[in-house]
């Protein structure tokens, strides 16, 4: 009687200190009969992002594939950086793919830009130039119908436009 006493207080203790080891034995786990199915979590969707508004203006900016561009941000590749790498293609004449080749080879953008005898410096300052553009695009282009934008404020160094400027507005009373 002592054993099974023993034995029952084993299998109690055990019953408490592990309460999942249960969990398996129940009816239809992972077969997908449930509404709480289980393989929806094993599943991802590969539901398509959204173009960024960005990617957008500048892959028309460069007569370039949203898709291709998006998928090179994706990969960590910054907004700065994007625009130095398309205006290196443009000056070139080489595809993007090669010259993506050659900065994941860990070449600067410098190297690469000297590699095609095009002038980094001026380059710079184009980059900045196309940057302040399409950051004056963005915001324009993502307008909804009730007049406020579904993207974050962007915050630039490029001078406001004198008409969009609050400051100088006249004061309506």
């Amino acid at each position: 009687m002592k054993q099974y006493l023993y034995l029952l207080a084993i299998s109690v203790s055990l019953f408490i200190l592990f309460p999942h080891a249960h969990a398996a034995t129940d009816v239809g786990v992972g077969l997908g009969l449930s509404p709480m199915d289980s393989s929806q979590l094993y599943h991802k969707d590969k539901k398509l992002k959204p173009v960024d508004p960005f990617i957008r203006v500048l892959a028309r900016h460069f007569n370039q594939q949203e898709n291709h561009i998006m998928k090179l941000s994706a990969r960590g590749f910054g907004r700065n950086e994007l625009v130095k790498l398309l205006l290196i293609c443009s000056k070139s004449g080489k595809d993007i793919k090669e010259i993506v080749r050659q900065r994941d080879h860990n070449d600067k953008l410098s190297e690469i830009a000297a590699r095609y005898t095009i002038d980094y410096p001026a380059l710079l300052t184009e980059a900045e130039t196309v940057r302040r553009q399409i950051d004056f695009e963005v915001p324009a282009s993502t307008m909804t119908a009730g007049g406020a934008s579904n993207q974050s404020i962007i915050i630039s160094s490029a001078p406001v436009p004198a008409e969009l400027n609050s400051s100088t507005a006249p004061a309506s009373r």
